[in-house]
């Protein structure tokens, strides 16, 4: 029988996106877009800070992040090794967990900042959730 879902499968060959490196900075308020590039075959590694905050353990935060590496990082420079190796970065806007001389370090990157209403102009303050745009 035949799915009609449009999603990959495994016997179907490699997936797309397969031996990209993806850095997802942007889990806590974001994590549909690095999940999305890890079901189309690419190795998401999601950093978090020292002591995470959302709960581990809820329904949501393990659909959002199953299939990504996940580590802690005290440190400034084990980020900057990540990012000199990764194909992406993904963070989002006004977070503590950015590095915003990321295509110094690696000019290859492709670096995506996640915000619902922009960087700048009269909403960018405002919240949204990773539905809103």
């Amino acid at each position: 029988m035949e799915s009609n879902s449009g999603a990959p499968r495994e016997g179907d060959g490699p997936l797309p996106y397969a031996g990209l490196r993806v850095i997802d900075l942007a889990s806590a308020e974001y994590p549909l877009c690095a999940q999305l590039l890890g079901q189309l075959g690419a190795e998401v590694v999601m950093v978090e800070p020292g002591s995470p905050g959302k709960s581990r353990q809820t329904a949501d935060w393990i659909a959002f992040n199953a299939g990504k590496k996940s580590i802690k990082l005290e440190d400034r420079t084990e980020l900057e090794r990540l990012v000199m190796a990764a194909d992406v970065l993904i963070d989002c806007a006004g977070s503590a967990m950015t590095l915003p001389n990321a295509c110094a370090l690696n000019p290859r990157l492709v670096h995506a900042t996640l915000s619902p209403f922009g960087a700048s102009g009269p909403k960018s303050s405002w919240r949204g959730g990773e539905l809103v745009g």
